[in-house]
């Protein structure tokens, strides 16, 4: 299904630059983009936040319980939580798929590499107001 390309209908798309910072306690930190279904921008260029632990890190937009990374070194994915969806970058459905890109080596203590995933959102993101709740997600 991850064939089916980025700017699809009813499909929001998040842009992740995921380091992984080989001498730091907070190994792995992230940035992220993100746009709605429309391709408007929801969420500028994020600064690099933290996303290792269980609660990983959660940036505020107009979802409305935002977009939260977690990292999963063990298994080297990236988990996604957007209001009641979670998926990870491994992800390849019809609801949500990610092309991830491989680990390329910055510094001998810095790896980078870079994601598109996308995900169910038919709702348009208009005049700085929210989507509508979680419990409305799947009724469009």
């Amino acid at each position: 299904m991850g064939s089916q390309g980025p700017n699809q209908n009813n499909r929001c798309h998040v842009h992740v630059w995921e380091y992984d910072l080989t001498t730091e306690a907070d190994a792995f930190v992230a940035q992220i983009q993100l746009w709605d279904a429309a391709g408007n921008e929801m969420l500028a260029m994020t600064d690099e936040e933290a996303i290792d632990g269980d609660s990983g890190h959660t940036w505020d937009c107009a979802l409305q319980q935002g977009i939260r990374l977690t990292s999963n070194a063990g298994k080297d994915t990236v988990m996604f939580q957007t209001n009641v969806d979670v998926f990870d970058s491994t992800a390849d459905e019809l609801d949500f798929w990610c092309n991830t890109g491989d680990w390329a080596t910055v510094t001998s203590d810095e790896k980078e590499r870079q994601m598109d995933c996308y995900f169910h959102c038919p709702w348009l993101y208009a005049n700085g107001t929210a989507y509508p709740a979680a419990d409305t997600l799947h009724n469009p």
